[in-house]
Formats: structure tokens, sequence, C-alpha cells
């Protein structure tokens, strides 16, 4: 939930690179796509490694150059 939660505030949040909200709009789609799974299905590797593939991107988004978070 921390992953869809910072995904959708990136996605809303004005002043943050197109490229920043691309990655936030690619985690939500993943994360829709295999919540469920991830959660009901704790053997189904395939929708947790799409979980974890979405929190990475939200951390690869949130040190990325045009958001509001970066830090070099």
């Amino acid at each position: 939930m921390d992953a869809l939660t910072h995904a959708v505030e990136a996605y809303i949040t004005h002043g943050v690179a197109k490229r920043c909200k691309k990655l936030s709009e690619n985690a939500v789609r993943l994360i829709f796509a295999n919540i469920e799974n991830a959660y009901a299905k704790g053997a189904d590797l395939e929708a947790r490694q799409n979980m974890l593939l979405a929190r990475i991107t939200q951390a690869i988004r949130s040190h990325a150059p045009g958001s509001l978070t970066y830090t070099p």
C-alpha cells in the first residue's frame, strides 16, 4: 500500500517531471493488476515480483531528476 500511496501522490503532484509521472502510472498499473493475488495467494511468485517491481519503480522515481524529492 505504501508504493501505491507514493505512486498516486507523485502522479497528482504539480511540478513533477513527465517521466516521473509515467513511472508512477506504471507502478499503479502493476499494483492494481497484482495486489489481490499477491495477498490471497502468497505462493504466486509472479504477483509478488510485480509488487516488488512497483515498489522499486517508485524508489527510482523518488530519486530521479525532476522528482520533488530528488537530492543529488
